[in-house]
């Protein structure tokens, strides 16, 4: 039950991500967009309406910017990995319809007692500009941290992942008090 520190900072390889208009409408409606006035938010939920121009809400590069990294993190109980936070970076509105080339890299791995922190960076680069935008994630690996015992990584992970103070791991059918 070890997460694999030799994944750190090696890309994995590029894949195509490409995405329709109605891809980014079902998104904006899936994710409620135009729910409380179907007419305030129609520059997202339609393709159609006069005088309307399609837009696609920024956090759709979620999707957009999934990518493997190409090698398992290690062996671990991956029904305890939590999604613990993101970020993402956009130099523009996202293009309506369009084809990225993604390379997904882990850029650290971080002890934090009771769990992992694994932080990792999705770099999507537009196809038809060349234009990159940056997503960032960090998931939790609750229980693989006494696999993980590195003073440094302790340290760094106190000044990287302030957001993140500690884990807290909780488990099906055990009752959480407090």
């Amino acid at each position: 039950m070890a997460l694999d520190h030799s994944l750190i900072g090696v890309p994995g390889e590029p894949q195509e991500r490409s995405w329709t208009s109605a891809d980014a409408l079902l998104y904006a409606i899936g994710v409620g967009a135009g729910l409380g006035d179907p007419l305030h938010e129609l520059e997202f939920t339609t393709e159609n309406s006069a005088g309307v121009e399609q837009q696609v809400l920024p956090t759709f590069g979620v999707l957009v910017a999934q990518a493997r990294t190409g090698r398992s993190l290690g062996t671990f109980d991956r029904a305890r990995l939590v999604h613990a936070e993101q970020a993402f970076e956009l130099r523009r509105p996202l293009p309506v319809a369009g084809t990225a080339r993604v390379t997904a890299t882990v850029t650290g791995i971080y002890d934090k007692g009771s769990g992992a922190l694994v932080v990792s960076e999705n770099v999507a680069v537009d196809a038809a500009t060349s234009e990159p935008a940056r997503w960032s994630s960090t998931a939790a690996a609750c229980g693989s941290a006494p696999y993980l015992s590195m003073e440094r990584s302790v340290a760094r992970a106190r000044r990287l992942s302030s957001s993140v103070s500690s884990i807290s791991c909780w488990r099906p059918g055990v009752t959480r008090s407090g």
